[in-house]
């Protein structure tokens, strides 16, 4: 009877012990099919940081760059032949209009002027004497023409030598600073040979070229701010002076702007950097690292309920490290702009910073 007893309570013990191994076991694979299930959906998530888009009132900023002219610049020339026996000016000096530049000799053209003088007076002689002899008819009208004829052609040669000898004064023909001497003492010149250089740099032009969607802004007389590497701590005020009504071939207007350079600080030649301001508009900016691929063919993509999309966008201006969305995206709307290596479209995302 005890042996009995004792082998139900020991069938007892067992039976327990191995339910309550069952029941362990039972409880451990629930918690690891739980844990496998949790990791098996973190693992089927991507980490992305994204930016929330929205619109803002924004300055509409052209940028270009450009060369600067002066607003008056020439190259002397001579107009008569001769040798130049002066030059009155030197490299770097600024002169102003009818100043003389350099002279031509002279005692040529004086010698031509006073025999064509004392001819034309003949001339003018033959032909009052001929006019009272014809009034007369005591010559002929024909003869009383041919006179006039030599008298006008006198008078026409005397007015091209007295010409002549004023041109070899060389004078300045625009205010402005010589900035190259072509000729010598001695130098022989003739008519269209290079005397010297003037640059007027008090006013100042920048040629731009813009494109279509820029152009429609720019308007005569906007303010634009200009830059050289010269000052990189300076700014300089400039005007829109002309805005091109054609393209060229290249699909770009032109577009000139002039600064006021009398206080002599820029010179003809440098390159200058433009902002033109053309007022302000409301628009949709996001972080130029959100786009895929190239500005001209951009794509985002956008994260809806923890699902990625891969959109097409339109973009427009750039803003520093921004960029401009015309068409493809609302406000309000998530953009990822870290982790976008590992995505497609319809990934499952988790955002780190929500």
């Amino acid at each position: 009877m005890k042996r009995t007893k004792k082998r139900v309570l020991t069938i007892t013990s067992v039976l327990v012990i191995t339910s309550l191994a069952t029941f362990k076991l039972m409880s451990n694979k629930k918690r690891v099919e739980e844990e496998t299930r949790i990791a098996s959906e973190v693992c089927e998530t991507y980490p992305v940081k994204v930016s929330v888009t929205e619109s803002s009132e924004t300055d509409i900023i052209i940028e270009a760059t450009g060369r600067m002219e002066s607003d008056s610049e020439l190259s002397l020339k001579s107009e008569i032949n001769g040798s130049v026996v002066k030059i009155m000016v030197e490299e770097g000096d600024y002169v102003t209009t009818g100043n003389v530049i350099a002279r031509v000799d002279k005692e040529v053209f004086k010698a031509k002027e006073q025999y064509a003088e004392a001819y034309y007076k003949q001339c003018l002689a033959d032909y009052n004497r001929y006019k009272k002899l014809a009034d007369k008819d005591a010559v002929t009208g024909q003869n009383l023409e041919q006179t006039k004829l030599k008298l006008d052609k006198a008078e026409s040669d005397l007015i091209k030598l007295k010409r002549d000898l004023r041109k070899t004064d060389i004078v300045a023909p625009i205010s402005g600073t010589i900035d190259n001497i072509h000729v010598e003492i001695g130098a022989l010149v003739g008519s269209n040979s290079m005397i010297a250089d003037i640059i007027d740099n008090r006013t100042l032009n920048v040629e731009l070229k813009l494109d279509e969607k820029e152009i429609l802004n720019v308007k005569r007389g906007l303010k634009a701010m200009v830059s050289v590497s010269a000052y990189p701590d300076k700014e300089f005020v400039g005007k829109i002076k002309s805005v091109g009504v054609k393209a060229d071939k290249t699909h770009k207007y032109r577009v000139v702007l002039t600064i006021d350079n009398s206080s002599n600080y820029l010179r003809s030649g440098m390159f200058a950097e433009v902002r033109i301001n053309v007022g302000t508009k409301s628009i949709i900016k996001i972080p130029r690292k959100a786009i895929i691929g190239s500005l001209k063919n951009a794509k985002v993509f956008v994260v809806n309920e923890g699902v990625t999309e891969l959109r097409k966008v339109i973009t427009g201006n750039l803003y520093n490290m921004s960029v401009e969305i015309v068409d493809g995206l609302n406000e309000g709307e998530k953009v990822v702009t870290g982790g976008k290596i590992n995505l497609d479209n319809g990934t499952l995302v988790s955002i780190l910073n929500n």
